[in-house]
């Protein structure tokens, strides 16, 4: 089987003008069966698309902590609209990431109950918008109607993968009956439950600013 390819985005060290990796993360990829590379750094839309279609994953190392009005935003659907489809692995991978929503609902609500009872959750404004995007992202209205973007996005890319030979109709339709499956009974019960959790949070964000600012 084919190793994944997985690029991580370098450290930047601006005093000595120099990109650098941690070995842990290169060792971690590569314990997991993965071959790791570190990216280069560059607002070029073609390397970037380029990248983006030849790597497998990526990995975003940590730094300075980020303003909840960046991180809090829900877009793990947006990450998924974009997965590429090269395979029929593929696709089975993606529905199993559709699996992990309710995993990845509670984990995050449970990270937030923790920075609450240290007093460093959100601001209600903050709290808001996120609750907002939760409720907007995994729209239960579109998904019922079969309108909504991971119903369309998917489908579209295993109409490619059906083109080129790779999957017969059949299977295309079972692949489409199993993501409206996920989508409406795992996925958008994990985001009503992170809204609910959100809302019971509401009124105890006591500091505005991001957890890098504190000692």
């Amino acid at each position: 089987m084919k190793k994944p390819v997985i690029g991580i985005v370098p450290l930047v060290d601006r005093e000595r003008e120099s990109y650098w990796m941690l070995p842990g993360y290169m060792e971690g990829i590569s314990q997991a069966g993965g071959i790791p590379v570190m990216l280069p750094l560059t607002r070029d839309e073609e390397t970037v698309r380029t990248l983006s279609e030849t790597l497998d994953g990526f990995v975003l190392p940590g730094g300075q902590d980020v303003s909840p009005e960046v991180y809090g935003r829900p877009k793990l659907p947006l990450l998924l609209a974009e997965y590429t489809f090269r395979s029929e692995q593929d696709v089975e991978t993606y529905l199993a990431l559709l699996e992990t929503f309710p995993d990845w609902a509670q984990g995050l609500a449970a990270y937030e109950r923790e920075k609450a009872a240290a007093g460093l959750f959100m601001t209600d404004e903050d709290a808001a918008n996120v609750i907002s995007q939760c409720g907007q992202i995994l729209d239960q209205d579109s998904l019922l109607a079969g309108e909504h973007f991971l119903q369309t996005t998917f489908r579209s890319r295993l109409d490619q993968l059906l083109d080129k030979g790779i999957l017969s109709k059949d299977r295309v339709q079972t692949f489409l009956d199993e993501n409206d499956r996920l989508l409406t009974t795992v996925a958008l019960p994990a985001y009503q439950f992170l809204c609910d959790e959100l809302t019971l949070l509401i009124g105890q964000g006591q500091y505005g600013g991001g957890l890098y600012e504190k000692p």
